[in-house]
């Protein structure tokens, strides 16, 4: 990933000063300017080290977007950035950001650069949890989160690339597989910050691993259902197992105790328990 252009070509009718990714290139020493640090493109790397420096030891402090340029864009080094998450015509970071207003309470939106912002840290109504955490994300505690749209058949996160991966498909099945809850109780919000809790700004938390015949949430559910406490747990449940039960060709998430004791003895669950359902 160069953004250098060859020698003795030219692709464009009149002289311009921005450009690999949109940069001024500054004359007098061929540089693309990127607000914190200039870019060389004729080695592909920067010539400066990466600002965030402790963040990212696993790295060069030279290279581009963690050395996954195709999938990571570095602007100026920080900030939660949403751009990688619109493909086609879905409008994914819409989705998220509309979700994690309702959640948090917090007034939401995506810069011009596709970076999350809020426009103050007032809140009206949604968990007092989980606006602390997405105001942690923005004030660059964790250092630059990059959202992406999974394509693994799951959600996912980086911890080592400070990256999160969200599966549109499967956020969708949980929403409309939700049974006597909310539909956004692991929705596009709760998932991104389930993800995100595995990272540094969220303390690196761990899943549990464990079989679901052992009621543990772990770490990460733990966090999570401190927010659906926050929001409320007639409406939102409380996720009793982070493993899912399967009984034949549909997968089980339990979201109280009624639920879950009856999926363990291959019991589908009755019209009011809480649950999510997904079909194979």
């Amino acid at each position: 990933m160069w953004g250098y252009p060859l020698e003795d070509r030219k692709y464009e009718t009149a002289e311009e000063v921005y450009k690999f990714t949109g940069k001024e290139r500054d004359k007098e020493s061929g540089y693309d300017y990127f607000g914190a640090r200039y870019y060389n493109s004729r080695i592909g790397r920067w010539g400066q080290v990466e600002p965030l420096l402790d963040k990212y030891v696993s790295f060069s402090p030279y290279c581009y977007g963690l050395n996954s340029p195709m999938v990571l864009k570095d602007v100026d080094g920080r900030d939660v950035y949403l751009g990688s998450m619109d493909f086609g015509k879905e409008n994914f970071s819409t989705s998220l950001i509309n979700d994690l207003k309702v959640i948090t309470g917090l007034d939401l939106y995506l810069d011009d650069n596709g970076y999350l912002q809020a426009n103050s840290s007032e809140r009206t109504g949604g968990s007092e949890t989980a606006a602390n955490l997405i105001l942690r994300a923005i004030d660059k505690e964790g250092g630059e989160i990059n959202v992406v749209i999974s394509e693994l058949g799951e959600s996912y996160a980086v911890a080592s690339q400070n990256r999160i991966g969200l599966d549109a498909e499967q956020i969708s099945s949980f929403i409309t597989g939700a049974q006597n809850m909310e539909k956004n109780t692991s929705g596009w919000a709760m998932t991104f910050i389930h993800e995100m809790l595995h990272l540094n700004v969220g303390g690196n938390l761990k899943d549990n691993k464990k079989s679901y015949r052992i009621p543990e949430q772990g770490e990460v559910e733990y966090e999570v259902n401190k927010i659906r406490r926050d929001l409320g747990i007639d409406s939102y449940g409380q996720k009793y197992s982070y493993k899912s039960i399967k009984i034949g060709n549909t997968t089980y998430y339990p979201f109280d105790e009624n639920s879950y004791s009856r999926l363990l003895i291959n019991q589908e669950s009755n019209t009011s328990d809480k649950f999510i359902k997904r079909e194979e």
